[in-house]
């Protein structure tokens, strides 16, 4: 892949999502640790140099082929948080989301729009049919959010809120 490619913007009205250059490292480490954007989330957690190392090729370049990430940047090119997907199956094309709003920038619209850019880049560019997020228990907001966006809640999960987006149902969403 070449490097433009690998940088090249998914571009809505309020965000654009693209994957981080290496040293944008440190906007996902702040991210990541702080207790406020993590708390519901399972709390902080942080991406030390040697962690990065490894993380980076795997999840944005070149990847695994299992992993996506992207950084979430508004109109003012600021970072304002993350959306990915990782462990993609390919026998069932399946994989699971992952979407971080920085708690600063929350409820200005940026989630929603993030998700479309990523789910439309999913079923329509990279072939995935499903996408599951296993969404903790205590995390109201973010089962309120999957399930307004349009995600089946799977009751057959006990230990999670799991949610479901398939590729027929976005299409008959949003497309």
């Amino acid at each position: 892949m070449e490097r433009e490619e690998v940088y090249k913007p998914y571009k809505g009205e309020k965000v654009y999502i693209r994957r981080p250059k290496y040293e944008e490292i440190s906007y996902i480490n702040r991210l990541w640790s702080d207790e406020e954007t993590t708390g519901e989330l399972g709390g902080p957690f942080s991406l030390t140099a040697e962690k990065a190392k490894t993380w980076y090729p795997k999840m944005v370049n070149p990847t695994d082929g299992k992993n996506f990430y992207c950084l979430i940047f508004n109109n003012h090119n600021e970072p304002v948080g993350e959306v990915s997907f990782h462990r993609y199956d390919t026998k069932t094309k399946t994989a699971e989301l992952n979407i971080k709003i920085e708690s600063i920038y929350r409820g200005n619209g940026y989630s929603t729009e993030a998700l479309y850019l990523l789910l439309n880049y999913y079923f329509f560019e990279f072939g995935g049919e499903t996408m599951n997020d296993p969404v903790l228990l205590e995390n109201k907001r973010g089962q309120h959010f999957l399930l307004k966006f349009g995600f089946d809640h799977i009751e057959s999960e006990k230990d999670v809120f799991l949610l479901r987006m398939t590729k027929d149902k976005f299409i008959d969403l949003y497309v």
